[in-house]
């Protein structure tokens, strides 16, 4: 029982003391968690030894349900999306980072995705271009960092593209060097809202620019 309450805390591993990163960090129940109770949900887990495990998570049943929308929805975009905005995705997760990848295709984005900051500037320099925006994890394979990952690809362009750095550490002097970087931070679990508001922040800045080029 002891042992079913440690696995939802942050970087808990059973059967992992080497810290190995093909078996992941140690993040995903404590996100489930967290996010379970975000939703006012319990989250509960029963197991048996050589057997597996059963987790359950309890949501209040709806009464009725109720059709919103008797149209398709067409969201309110103040600022359109287009495909020419492209996003250097950086993350050595490879589930996390095509997901990541699919989200923002979906908005309609175009995507760059690599495991670290090398392979992600090469893929770059094949287009042919800078991205407009790179949305990097904190810690890649390698002892590489998003900061270091988000550095290769400033000093290959322009310092002042814009980037933020999605992260779920914890550890004091983490956040105190995430903090110097001056660059904007998510933290696990990153809510889309805010990615999606980092991104049309940096798309009407950069429609601004261009406006004002064109009136000069």
């Amino acid at each position: 029982l002891e042992e079913q309450q440690e696995i939802f805390t942050e970087f808990y591993q059973m059967a992992n003391v080497e810290r190995d990163r093909r078996k992941g960090l140690g993040l995903g129940l404590a996100t489930v968690q967290r996010t379970a109770k975000l939703l006012a949900h319990d989250i509960s887990v029963e197991s048996q030894l050589g057997n597996g495990s059963t987790f359950s998570v309890t949501v209040e049943q709806a009464e009725n349900i109720v059709r919103l929308f008797s149209q398709p929805l067409v969201a309110a975009d103040p600022v359109a999306v287009s495909d020419s905005f492209l996003v250097a995705v950086i993350d050595d997760e490879e589930t996390i980072r095509e997901g990541l990848q699919h989200l923002l295709e979906l908005w309609g984005y175009r995507v760059v995705s690599a495991a670290d900051g090398e392979d992600s500037l090469a893929q770059l320099q094949g287009l042919g271009r800078a991205p407009d925006a790179i949305v990097s994890d904190y810690r890649l394979r390698d002892g590489q960092t998003g900061i270091e990952a988000i550095g290769t690809i400033h000093s290959a362009y322009h310092p002042a593209i814009p980037a933020i750095i999605v992260t779920g550490d914890i550890d004091k002097d983490r956040l105190t060097e995430l903090n110097i970087s001056g660059f904007q931070v998510l933290h696990k679990p990153a809510p889309p809202a805010k990615l999606r508001a980092f991104l049309r922040s940096v798309q009407a800045r950069n429609k601004g620019r261009a406006a004002k080029e064109m009136a000069d």
